[in-house]
């Protein structure tokens, strides 16, 4: 798959809160295309064990018949499989660098520090709280229930589920949870 295939910017440079929140955040709402990888990486078709692996682009071009057949669910399942792996590496490596955490004498680069650590625990944070969602997914892939509305049972649709895999309503009932969500609120 492009996203496995493609070397991300700035492997192995020093680390940096919000170049991570970033990329995290890319992770989460951005195609595959434009997720912090090699823009100009050209999409490859991978192997899988039974043949040839669809392409995001190949993906996007099938027709509505052929909605969540096995070539997609393997496309989906690699996708989820690279997104768990990265992001257990992004957790570890936040971890690495708080427990690598060097005490500064200076105030403002106590400060400094400090807010880097902080921010590095939200991105972890929210990075876990990801890992459950990714293996529901997966588990939904297995029973076939995967790109399929818990709520309504239409498709979810690949565009939704190329910007957001784990995702489980369809972008009517997510709008129409969020609205009940937000009136909750305000209320």
């Amino acid at each position: 798959m492009a996203v496995a295939q493609a070397s991300r910017k700035g492997a192995g440079k020093s680390w940096h809160p919000l170049q991570s929140y970033y990329r995290i955040r890319a992770l989460l709402i951005l195609p595959p295309a434009i997720r912090g990888w090699n823009l100009n990486a050209q999409l490859k078709t991978e192997t899988c064990g039974n043949g040839l692996m669809l392409t995001e682009k190949q993906i996007k071009r099938a027709p509505k018949k052929d909605y969540m057949n096995a070539e997609q669910l393997a496309f989906f399942k690699q996708l989820l499989l690279d997104l768990k792996r990265e992001t257990l590496e992004h957790i570890e490596e936040a971890r690495a660098r708080l427990a690598d955490a060097h005490r500064e004498t200076d105030e403002l680069d106590r400060a400094l520090n400090e807010e880097e650590n902080r921010l590095r625990l939200r991105i972890a944070d929210r990075e876990s709280k990801l890992l459950p969602k990714i293996d529901e997914a997966l588990k939904r892939i297995e029973d076939g229930s995967y790109g399929w509305c818990e709520e309504t049972g239409e498709p979810i649709g690949i565009e939704r589920l190329l910007l957001r895999p784990t995702a489980t309503l369809c972008a009517e009932a997510k709008a129409r949870q969020e609205r009940l969500e937000r009136n909750f609120r305000d209320s």
